[in-house]
């Protein structure tokens, strides 16, 4: 009866041990597969975040290419107000221009002009 008493011990004693195991091992699956979601949401945030980032430096440079556009256009509607400028004074100095009061308005709408955009260029 005391062999008995000690075998069911014994063999309760193995399951119990068995079922720790296993509850080791479930807990230590969970632990790792809680792990890799943490890890996977973490390079799913850093991608997020790069590609956020790399948008913003697309739009920066679309940015700064349209700046630089607008500044040549500037430039080149500049240039060709001066042409226009220096065409206008060489057709006056040879006798040929237009009568002096228009030039001296078109002279004026130019200094407009060109203080208007001096004043937008420095409000941007």
């Amino acid at each position: 009866k005391e062999a008995a008493a000690a075998d069911a011990a014994k063999e309760r004693d193995r399951q119990a041990a068995e079922r720790e195991r296993e509850e080791q091992e479930a807990k230590r699956r969970r632990e790792a597969e809680e792990d890799a979601q943490r890890q996977r949401e973490e390079e799913d945030r850093k991608r997020r975040l790069d590609d956020e980032k790399a948008k913003e430096r697309e739009r920066d440079s679309e940015r700064d290419r349209e700046e630089r556009r607008r500044a040549e256009q500037r430039r080149e509607e500049d240039r060709r107000e001066e042409e226009r400028r220096q065409e206008r004074d060489r057709a006056r100095d040879s006798g040929r221009g237009d009568a002096r009061g228009r030039e001296d308005q078109e002279r004026e709408r130019d200094v407009q002009r060109a203080r208007e955009r001096t004043r937008w260029e420095q409000d941007r």
